[in-house]
């Protein structure tokens, strides 16, 4: 019963029926928004107090109601074009919680499953020169292999369009080498390590590193450990996360977060 009271009646008026069709700018749209909110906070405290749940519900429902009415009250390219802008901030901020160099680039992607398909795009990219432009017929020099760690990241290779024989799955990482010389010795071409820390299953990625770096394998990480990078102290064990060629974290599901993306890291 959020709306009985008569009170509300002054609530202000937030509506997209009159918008036009390019779309209101920010200038117009925020100190509406802000209003509104400010009423809410102010009429409904008695009934439902923000201090009862933890902050990051607040920052949930405030960033998923935001970008709904947004993406209704601005033009296409207004809405994508302030969506870069906030998206470069936050990868930004990221960067320099999790000390990485300046030209470390990254991009989000909706969840780790696209986060992991394009790192695996990446890899193909950078193992065969003419990947961009020709597609799977750059691949005529060899069947590319991918080495995982954990079984569950299986299903996602799926949407890559590969053979299932591309990928492999190491049960033992002290078995990839031997793996990635018989690949060689068949012609075959050695293309990424995806390692996987967290959920119990914990990697030896300094050594990973040292075989990716020895075959000249691209060489990904990801997995809930990665959380803390974020950390003032970074364990030891993932202080060579940032040398590999790419790593993904996902702090919106850390953090409890609707609608989290994924954010991948490329050096």
């Amino acid at each position: 019963d959020l709306f009985i009271d008569t009170e509300e009646r002054d609530a202000p008026v937030v509506t997209i029926d009159n918008l036009e069709a390019e779309g209101k700018g920010l200038g117009v749209v925020l100190p509406t928004l802000r209003t509104a909110v400010d009423f809410v906070r102010s009429k409904y405290a008695r009934r439902f107090s923000p201090a009862s749940l933890p902050e990051t519900n607040h920052l949930s429902v405030l960033a998923e109601g935001l970008a709904l009415y947004l993406d209704s009250a601005l033009s296409v390219p207004q809405y994508d074009a302030l969506s870069a802008q906030i998206s470069a901030a936050a990868i930004h901020w990221l960067k320099i919680f999790m000390k990485l160099p300046t030209e470390t680039r990254g991009s989000f992607n909706r969840d780790p499953d696209s986060a992991r398909q394009y790192a695996c795009r990446v890899a193909l990219d950078t193992k065969f020169s003419s990947y961009a432009d020709e597609g799977y017929l750059a691949l005529n020099r060899g069947k590319p292999i991918f080495y995982y760690t954990y079984s569950e990241l299986e299903d996602s290779f799926t949407s890559l369009g590969l053979p299932k024989s591309s990928f492999r799955f190491v049960e033992d990482v002290n078995t990839i080498e031997t793996l990635i010389e018989e690949d060689i010795t068949n012609g075959h071409v050695p293309t990424m390590i995806l390692a996987y820390v967290g959920s119990g299953v914990s990697e030896n990625l300094s050594e990973l590193h040292q075989i990716s770096r020895k075959h000249d394998i691209f060489m990904h990480v990801e997995g809930d450990d990665l959380a803390l990078l974020l950390t003032k102290n970074t364990p030891q064990f993932l202080s060579v996360v940032s040398s590999c060629e790419s790593f993904s974290i996902s702090p919106g599901e850390w953090y409890g977060l609707a609608g989290s993306s994924t954010c991948t890291f490329l050096k």
